[in-house]
């Protein structure tokens, strides 16, 4: 009985233990697994300083938050863009008014200044050839310039004040008009120093040479201006 009792359970080992050779996959364990190879079974209370934390405004404050967004992003735009949007002037219509006055003198004054420079070319090339109706030519053509320079100094400085505010083509309304009240200083020293045989011969020379350099550099002084102006882009 004792022998029958012992055999019985040996058997039954041999069979525990080879069963699973035979079984196959389905009576295989499952393998044994960190918490560090399974993501979803992380370790709860583990923090991980490293990852960026997503911190959200409580409800009633998000029209709050947006707005400021809003407001951060619409200045960094402007920040990065680097350029002004055009502001919107209104002018008088006066201004309208001298600024019209002011092109039509500007154009009526370049024949005036074809003329004058032939003129007075000719008288200085030809000393002995100059005729009193050569000079009185000369010193109407001169008048005719001063009195348009001196509409276009008005009007050119009245709408100059008043479109100081105008932050658009300022530099540039600026810088004409100072040339042109150079050239305008010019005009007036060119005529101020008229050349005068009274004086003697060489008294004579030296002023019509400094005359003719004053008027020449005037001329070139208001050209350059009325250039920059006429292709520009300014009012």
């Amino acid at each position: 009985m004792r022998h029958s009792f012992l055999t019985a359970i040996v058997i039954v080992a041999v069979l525990g233990s080879a069963l699973p050779a035979f079984a196959g996959d389905e009576f295989a364990r499952p393998t044994w697994q960190t918490c560090a190879d399974v993501p979803t079974r992380g370790n709860p209370w583990a923090v991980d300083w490293a990852a960026p934390s997503v911190a959200r405004a409580p409800r009633f404050l998000m029209p709050l938050v947006t707005a400021a967004d809003s407001d951060v992003g619409h200045a960094a735009d402007q920040t990065t863009t680097g350029r002004r949007r055009p502001v919107a002037v209104e002018y008088s219509d006066a201004y309208k008014t001298r600024n019209k006055i002011h092109k039509i003198a500007s154009y009526a004054t370049i024949p005036l200044f074809v003329a004058e420079y032939w003129a007075g070319a000719y008288m200085y090339a030809y000393p002995v050839n100059i005729t009193p109706s050569l000079q009185s030519a000369h010193r109407a053509l001169g008048i005719s310039i001063g009195s348009l320079f001196a509409v276009n100094t008005v009007t050119g400085v009245w709408n100059l004040w008043e479109g100081r505010k105008d932050p658009n083509h300022r530099s540039r309304r600026m810088l004409h008009g100072i040339t042109m009240l150079v050239a305008d200083a010019g005009f007036a020293l060119s005529g101020a120093q008229r050349p005068s045989i009274r004086n003697g011969l060489d008294d004579y020379y030296h002023q019509r040479m400094v005359h003719r350099a004053m008027a020449t550099t005037s001329m070139v002084v208001s050209g350059i201006s009325y250039l920059m102006m006429l292709f520009g882009g300014g009012k």
